[in-house]
């Protein structure tokens, strides 16, 4: 499998998961690439996807703050960025606040 198809089956996984929650979840065209910010917008996320072909991955701030700048002025949006290593785990990093905000909504609604 090529990296770029390994990229696609991980925005693939991310939309999946998102698809229930959120109708108008999609991949970006050409990934980020072009004209179109990020990997995958949602209605609440605008997230950046990164498959590694390594063990150990972190948050590169560098792909952080090009994520923060891809979001448009005024946009309520949250930055995720998702990472898969090449044991096949996946993670979520996202900003604390961003993070407890959604915790604290979700038990208010819950």
């Amino acid at each position: 499998m090529t990296n770029r198809e390994k990229g696609i089956e991980l925005e693939e996984l991310i939309v999946s998961y998102l698809k229930p929650i959120d109708k108008y979840v999609r991949r970006t065209k050409a990934s980020g690439a072009s004209t179109e910010i990020a990997d995958i917008l949602s209605t609440q996320f605008i997230i950046e996807a990164k498959n590694w072909d390594k063990e150990n991955v972190i948050v590169d701030n560098k792909i952080w703050k090009k994520l923060l700048g891809e979001i448009p002025i005024g946009s309520l949006r949250t930055p995720m960025l998702v990472q898969k290593n090449n044991l096949g785990e996946v993670f979520v990093s996202l900003n604390i606040k961003d993070f407890f905000d959604i915790v604290y909504k979700a038990y208010k609604e819950g």
